[in-house]
């Protein structure tokens, strides 16, 4: 008689995405600058998160998306400069 096979799991689903944005002000040999991460988690046929996927956003960006996101950064920079500080 054989022995069962192992159910494996099925990626189904893209459950939560989490998008990372960091913006580092140059510090002396730190040229600072702006990061993208992107986190995905993913579920089996019965809704169970399995994994969670991770990579630098950067790459997958168009250069339009690219230009608007660095112009947000400089924008919210600028007003938590002003807002925050003041």
């Amino acid at each position: 008689m054989a022995l069962p096979k192992a159910d494996r799991p099925t990626p189904t689903d893209v459950g939560t995405i989490v998008v990372t944005l960091k913006d580092r002000p140059a510090s002396g040999d730190d040229e600072g600058g702006l990061t993208t991460m992107i986190e995905i988690a993913v579920k089996d046929q019965n809704g169970v998160p399995m994994t969670k996927v991770q990579t630098d956003l950067w790459p997958h960006l168009t250069a339009a998306q690219k230009t608007s996101l660095t112009s947000f950064m400089t924008t919210i920079r600028t007003k938590a400069t002003a807002e925050v500080l003041a």
